[in-house]
Order: C-alpha cells, then structure tokens, then sequence
C-alpha cells in the first residue's frame, strides 16, 4: 500500500470534520472523559475556578470540545491543521466566544508561556515518528506557562484502527483500515503506559497515566491518557 500524500490526507480531513459536521454526522457533544476530568475530582490539584485561565485545543476538530472549555469558564483557543477548517470554525462558532488558528503539533501561533492548560485530544500519534513527538511536546511545554498543566489522550494498541496496520519501525504503524481516510498514514503509537510516561516526564513533572478502554460491540476503542505540569 502506498503512503498516502500530504495533500490527500488534508483534503480527506478537511471532508471528515467539515462535511460530516453539515451532515450531521459530526461530533454534538464534548468528550465523556473530558468532561468528567475538568469538573470532577480525578486531576490531582486541579484548580476548580476556570474563569480567567487560558486553555488551548490543539487539534480541535470540529470544536465540540472547544466550546465546552468555554462553558466552564476558559478563555478558549482552539489549532487545527488547515486554514478551509479554521474559517469554518470561526464562522460557525462566532458568537461562542472562542478564537480559532491554524497551527500544527510542533508549530503552534502562540508566543511562550500563553496558556494555563494545553489538550491535544488523540491528534500527538499523527506525528508519525519519534522525532516529531518529540518536537510536539517540546512545543507543548513552550506555550504553557510555568505550572501550565497539559492533558493528552493518545490512541493506544488495543484501538480499531489498528487492524491491518503494517509495523514501519519501533512504535510506527501504518494504517491499513480501507474505508479510513487515514489509510497509508504512518501513526505513532506508545506501547505501554511506561513508554508514554518516559517520554512525557523529559518535558514535564508530576506525571499521571491513565487510560480508557470500551468496547462497543463490533469496535474496541482504547486511548492512554497523561496529564503533567510544566
């Protein structure tokens, strides 16, 4: 299978979070486990006035999890990849007070120490190599001021989209699921917990894991998660 193009990838992507979200098949509501992370009590320390912090979206998407940082009180931002889908955002959400940039992992358009907490929401794998992980946490951990927290979500092993996938090197796979506008991509994935906390501490102290697993029927969903303070 051949590696599928940057340009393809994009216009595939543009589709997925656009298209479906005129369609109606986007996604409506803020992740479960976000939820249940920023109002609840599973964040050791966790500051439970939102009001006046700043918090960056990396990877928004279609901004469902953008706007719920707002509700709660967040000064939000969100970075996606291409600039058809920041236009879109910001049209969409003009009145929601949140600000929509273009910006990537590793080249975010914020200057240092910005921002109070920092999510990227399953979108650090698409990095594709060790290299380029690396230089997105380094970015991470630039935007966020001193004690910033960041909160990352990762897709793990034991997730749908590894079927088929064809191993490139150590913790690289490329996809190989058909009907995924993802197909040909190369991903970056952490094998263990232990992997994923080893690379996240060079870059920021008190480190949590954790991890989420469902099983829905004809699909398994797993993602690791971390959270650590610069």
């Amino acid at each position: 299978m051949n590696q599928i193009t940057p340009e393809k990838y994009v216009d595939a992507f543009i589709s997925s979070i656009i298209v479906y979200d005129q369609e109606d098949r986007g996604l409506k509501y803020p992740s479960e486990t976000l939820v249940r992370l920023f109002k609840g009590n599973y964040i050791p320390n966790l500051q439970k006035d939102k009001s006046g912090l700043k918090i960056l979206d990396v990877g928004c998407g279609n901004g469902n999890n953008t706007v719920f940082f707002k509700s709660i009180g967040f000064d939000a931002y969100g970075v996606e990849i291409d600039q058809e889908i920041i236009d879109y955002l910001n049209k969409k959400f003009n009145t929601a007070g949140v600000s929509f940039r273009q910006g990537l992992n590793s080249k975010l358009p914020f200057e240092d120490n910005t921002f109070d907490f920092l999510v990227s929401w399953n979108v650090i794998h698409y990095e594709g190599n060790h290299e380029n992980i690396l230089r997105a946490l380094e970015e991470y951990k630039r935007v966020l001021k001193p004690s910033g927290r960041v909160l990352i979500s990762t897709t793990g092993l034991d997730h749908k989209i590894l079927e088929n996938v064809e191993s490139v090197r150590p913790h690289e796979y490329k996809i190989g699921v058909k009907s995924d506008p993802r197909c040909g991509q190369t991903h970056y994935f952490f094998e263990t917990k232990e992997h994923l906390q080893e690379m996240t501490e060079r870059y920021f102290q008190e480190i949590h894991i954790g991890e989420i697993y469902n099983d829905l029927f004809s699909s398994k969903l797993y993602s690791l998660l971390v959270t650590g303070q610069k």
